[in-house]
């Protein structure tokens, strides 16, 4: 019977270390955290543009970063994208047409 009601207390304990994560952080959790936090944070940003002007991508969307330059506010799909663009913002600017 001890037996028995510590094989019942092993295998719950084992169901809830499995249930609970174990404290392991699951990095696709976290980058969708991350991706509805940055939704939310630009949500009421007024962009001075409609698409990536580094990639082309839509950001009606998703908007991943900001910059400003020369008195606007340009969405990008991504850091990478914003950071190519300031690198040299008047080549992609003068792409786009803005």
């Amino acid at each position: 019977m001890v037996s028995k009601r510590i094989s019942f207390l092993l295998a719950a304990g084992c169901a809830l270390f499995l249930a609970s994560g174990c404290g392991v952080r699951n990095g696709a959790t976290d980058k969708a955290r991350e991706q509805q936090r940055a939704r939310a944070s630009f949500a009421n940003v007024h962009l001075d543009n409609s698409n990536d002007l580094v990639c082309g991508m839509s950001l009606a969307a998703e908007v991943g970063d900001t910059a400003h330059y020369a008195g606007k506010v340009f969405g990008f799909c991504s850091q990478g994208c914003k950071e190519k663009f300031a690198a040299n913002p008047s080549q992609y600017l003068a792409a786009s047409g803005e």
